[in-house]
């Protein structure tokens, strides 16, 4: 039998997985599911607008008294713990999160001009149809993602790191682009030399556990695409193919594996070809959430 499940989120988002299942397992996170804002039924004073740092490259903005939906089917009752990822005006804000006909709960903010996730609360979840009603009480608040989770212990984080900010070991240069946009990025100059250079990217999670990683790149062939992921200073972790692209176009993917991370940690990405180009990397534990921030000319291969 079907259940569908009702998230009234401050704006739309999008469902991670089918509607009519009810969770998805991951080796990260356990029993989960989530949404895109953007992809929900939105009421009121809401609009849906376009970002680079927000998953799927869309978030939702609220006016005040602003709301949305979400339906979900439910085939087991468990207790799930919810966070949005949010960013708040300099005023403040807040969020009322309301379950089927229980008395809606308020969360106070404070403000925030990058996104952050915040706790919205403990939900036993039923068999049947439920219902989720998130209210922005403050006009300008923004909400990327809403995550459910039955790991009492997890706390998400979607951390991003700029390549040229670690400490490169030669011949790792920093390089610009100037066109279609300004892309500073870190690469091994074409001719130098496969299998040489290294960055080295202080990182800091939650707690120590295996975190998916994504990266920004240009590799514009299969002779230019590949590198390697490991910890302080080693080059011994695993092999990682960027998205092939065209001569200056960028594009986010993520290698088939999750990384160990511990809680203050080096990450160490080392060249195997030479004319690889990374930007930016990305730590997370959300297994929904996609960045997309390609630039043009579009990537030609995925």
């Amino acid at each position: 039998m079907k259940h569908l499940f009702v998230l009234a989120l401050l704006a739309g988002c999008a469902v991670d997985e089918d509607p009519d299942l009810s969770t998805e397992t991951s080796e990260i996170t356990g029993v989960w599911f989530g949404y895109d804002c953007e992809a929900g039924s939105i009421i009121g004073g809401t609009r849906v607008t376009d970002h680079v740092t927000a998953s799927h490259g869309a978030y939702i903005a609220f006016d005040a008294g602003g709301s949305a939906r979400f339906f979900r089917g439910i085939g087991a009752p468990a207790y799930f713990y919810g966070w949005a990822r949010v960013m708040v005006p300099a005023s403040g804000g807040g969020l009322s999160v309301q379950f089927d006909s229980d008395p809606p709960a308020v969360y106070a903010l404070l403000a925030s001009s990058t996104w952050m996730w915040i706790p919205i609360g403990g939900h036993e979840l039923q068999v049947g149809t439920r219902q989720i009603k998130l209210t922005a009480t403050t006009a300008g608040l923004l909400v990327d993602r809403i995550l459910f989770v039955q790991a009492s212990s997890f706390i998400p984080i979607t951390d991003v790191y700029e390549a040229e900010a670690g400490s490169l070991v030669f011949p790792m240069t920093i390089g610009t682009q100037r066109l279609p946009a300004t892309t500073k990025y870190v690469s091994v100059p074409n001719g130098s030399g496969d299998y040489a250079g290294r960055v080295d990217l202080d990182v800091a999670v939650p707690y120590d556990t295996t975190y998916i990683l994504w990266a920004r790149a240009n590799a514009p062939s299969t002779a230019d695409n590949s590198f390697r992921v490991g910890r302080d200073g080693s080059a011994n972790g695993f092999a990682w193919d960027a998205a092939v692209t065209s001569t200056m176009g960028w594009t986010w993917n993520r290698p088939t594996v999750a990384q160990r991370i511990d809680i203050t940690d080096v990450l160490s990405i080392a060249s195997v070809d030479d004319g690889a180009k990374r930007d930016k990397l990305l730590i997370t534990n959300d297994p929904g959430f996609l960045p997309i921030e390609s630039s043009p000319p579009l990537v030609i291969a995925m």
